[in-house]
This record gives C-alpha cells, sequence and structure tokens, in this order.
C-alpha cells in the first residue's frame, strides 16, 4: 500500500525501510537508548511497518504496529518518528 499527501508517500512495503537510518534514530531516543539492533530487526520483521519518504525518496519518517510476536501485551501503536531536522510546512 502506497499513499502520496503532498508529494510524500507512505508505504507499507518493508523492503523500501532503511533500516540504518531506522535504527540510528531509535537508538539514541530517550525511550530505547541502545537497543540491540537484532531486537530492533526483530520489531520490524513482526510488525506491520509504515515509512515515510520525501519527494526525493529520502526516508523521513517510520511508524511500526507491533504484534502480539514481539512483546506480549495488547497491539498497538509503538513508534512514530521523525527526525527533528524534518519539519512539514
Amino acid at each position: 500500500m502506497t499513499q502520496q499527501p503532498h508529494n510524500y508517500s507512505i508505504s507499507t512495503d518493508k523492503s523500501k525501510l532503511n533500516f540504518n537510518v531506522i535504527y540510528n534514530f531509535i537508538a539514541n531516543s530517550y525511550w530505547a537508548k541502545g537497543i540491540p539492533k537484532s531486537v530492533m530487526q526483530k520489531a520490524i520483521d513482526n510488525s506491520m511497518c509504515f515509512g515515510v519518504y520525501s519527494p526525493n525518496n529520502e526516508q523521513v519518517g517510520f511508524a511500526r504496529v507491533e504484534s502480539p510476536r514481539v512483546h506480549r501485551r495488547p497491539v498497538c501503536l509503538s513508534q512514530a518518528t521523525l527526525p527533528d531536522s524534518f519539519k512539514l510546512s
């Protein structure tokens, strides 16, 4: 699934996700500082993920909906991230 509001695209295609961008942002956040790469990869593998891409296909956002296969708790929106340097106008 891909939507294109305001020339940005939102996609659920995991093959488009830039793991390094996602990991570097998440691993430096206050809520997941130092999370192991293997845990982040498992979270992505077992979640419904959304990538947000700028008109030049740079990944500028990431969100995921957890699955019970990652943590034993109800399904919820787990992470929605956007680097501080990126602002919608």
